[in-house]
């Protein structure tokens, strides 16, 4: 999701100032923490210029059936808040929106349908029946030139390897944040909902898919 035009647009708005500073968050559809969460985390710590994560607070969808002592049995469905260093908060969802809401101090950006479509709403202040109100108006949201994902990492990587840089994917301690995101949430579940702090230790968690086949290639090389 950080090579996704879409999103890339979204964080231009935010990182713009245009609407403020960002206050929060909105992950709409959180799905399953090792399949789903770890884009959806690693989308929004983007969003918030990967500043580090200092506390969260997780819950599992069917968590107390499917962790047996230090065995997670399947990939479970997650809810739950994160906390950034600068004081953004990050609410994390299960619901049949697709979505992701960026709040700010005098605005709102939202993208939809996978980073295909968004839309921005910039609060305004408005005299209704002699009192003075806050509303949101529909604002013009920048065009978005839709590109291949799997090429502009392609590119990204050229890029890297030509010049030295960082890729936009970051270095291992971003993949490291987000796995820390994903155990701290079945942590503090384990912990009856507590709010859990980063760094972790080893916690002794595994996950240990019971009875499921092994994923089958998408594609295979058949020779002639």
């Amino acid at each position: 999701m950080r090579w996704h035009p879409g999103f890339n647009t979204m964080r231009n708005v935010i990182n713009s100032g245009d609407l403020g500073e960002l206050h929060s968050i909105v992950i709409y559809t959180n799905g399953s923490l090792f399949n789903v969460s770890s884009h959806t985390f690693g989308l929004v710590q983007s969003l918030n210029n990967d500043i580090p994560v200092i506390w969260l607070q997780g819950h599992l969808l069917r968590g107390d059936q499917i962790i047996v002592g230090d065995e997670l049995r399947d990939d479970p469905l997650a809810e739950g808040m994160f906390g950034f260093e600068n004081g953004v908060t990050v609410h994390a969802r299960q619901s049949p929106r697709g979505d992701f809401e960026a709040i700010c101090e005098h605005g709102v950006v939202t993208s939809r349908n996978n980073g295909i479509n968004s839309d921005m709403m910039r609060r305004r202040e408005a005299i209704v029946h002699g009192r003075t109100l806050s509303e949101l108006i529909v604002t013009p949201f920048p065009d978005i030139t839709m590109a291949s994902w799997t090429l502009r990492i392609i590119d990204d990587v050229v890029d890297s390897l030509d010049t030295g840089k960082l890729t936009t994917g970051g270095d291992v301690r971003f993949a490291r944040a987000n796995m820390e995101l994903i155990f701290g949430f079945i942590e503090s579940h384990r912990q009856s909902g507590a709010r859990t702090s980063l760094l972790l230790e080893d916690t002794g968690i595994r996950l240990v898919q019971h009875g499921r086949a092994a994923h089958q290639p998408l594609s295979q090389h058949r020779p002639r």
